[in-house]
């Protein structure tokens, strides 16, 4: 029987819980083992590590360690490797350039919802260098086609590739397939309440939701980023006169 070929996957897995760590769960269980020798570094960083710059450097090492043993012991044909911005890209980009320098193709999955801002923000020498560092993988995924029109600024067009987070629908049943009852069917969103996390999507569909399944209630749990954003929240659910409909759960609440 043919050996499966290796695949390093460089990311998170949680805790903490976030959304990379969510991702590269889902691939560690998907049917890709079918098909591949999966390996695994995971690079979670806990709360208190994340505040510390010795205990930051010491797990930098450590997972620095790590993936020279796998790339001279397995031997993986590929490398993927997760990112975001800011601190992880430049620790996941010193990553990019140990897996190349030992001549594996590598593969650069970026999850960043700053990473423009992490861009502009930072001075011409730096810039320099993300989009040096950028170059160096043989792929670099990215989440959507605004992420792409901004990496197109900074890399050619053959080098960037498209591919949106999944979602496992086995995981879900679908309301039509189950018995339905008096029962208030709740509505539960998990995350922080600003507008990039998709929550005024879901306030928008509410009326469309209410006319066809009835007594829906929708519970937003979260944070917010800038003061007076979950206010602007509330406000619309009053303006759109489905308030009794809607909870919010934060520290920052009322």
């Amino acid at each position: 029987m043919e050996n499966k070929p290796k695949v390093l996957i460089v990311g998170p897995v949680s805790p903490p819980m976030g959304g990379i760590a969510t991702y590269v769960e889902d691939m560690l269980d998907s049917k890709i083992n079918d098909k591949y020798d999966i390996l695994h570094l995971n690079t979670a960083r806990s709360h208190s590590t994340k505040k510390s710059l010795i205990k930051n450097l010491l797990l930098f090492c450590n997972n620095t360690c790590k993936l020279l043993y796998y790339l001279v012991t397995q031997q993986p044909k590929l490398v993927h490797i997760h990112t975001s911005s800011y601190h992880a890209f430049w620790e996941k980009s010193m990553f990019v350039i140990i897996s190349k320098v030992l001549f594996r193709k590598v593969i650069l999955h970026i999850h960043g919802a700053k990473f423009d801002e992490f861009y502009q923000k930072n001075n011409v020498v730096a810039q320099y260098f993300i989009k040096l560092f950028l170059r160096i993988p043989d792929k670099v995924i990215v989440l959507s086609t605004y992420w792409k029109d901004f990496f197109l600024q900074l890399l050619d067009n053959e080098k960037i590739c498209v591919i949106k987070n999944g979602i496992d629908y086995s995981k879900f049943e679908l309301f039509e397939t189950k018995k339905r009852t008096n029962k208030i069917i709740k509505v539960l969103f998990l995350g922080n309440l600003i507008e990039r996390k998709g929550v005024y999507d879901i306030l928008n569909s509410i009326p469309i939701v209410l006319s066809k399944l009835g007594d829906v209630h929708f519970i937003f749990a979260g944070s917010e980023e800038k003061a007076g954003e979950i206010n602007k929240l509330k406000d619309k659910c009053i303006n759109k006169e489905f308030q009794e409909y809607v909870t919010f759960i934060s520290n920052f609440s009322d």
